[in-house]
């Protein structure tokens, strides 16, 4: 859940345990209040990740902040 105080730009992206890019969910304008992101488990071209340890990396402005997740089936 990422709270925003005003619309503005938000990127949202999903990294994996080596630091590679898997997945960009969001990348454009949010609306201000709290919006939530769900990511499935699939990679930008709509292939099903491993199971594992992955971080989104969530950037609003110049606050950059990485949340550590774990992808289970």
């Amino acid at each position: 859940m990422v709270e925003m105080e005003e619309s503005g730009i938000c990127i949202v992206q999903i990294f994996s345990e080596k630091g590679e890019l898997v997945r960009t969910l969001v990348d454009g304008i949010v609306p201000a209040g709290k919006n939530e992101f769900i990511w499935v488990g699939l990679d930008d071209q709509g292939n099903t990740e491993p199971f594992g340890i992955y971080f989104a990396r969530i950037k609003i402005g110049d606050d950059v902040s990485t949340r550590k997740m774990v992808l289970v089936g």
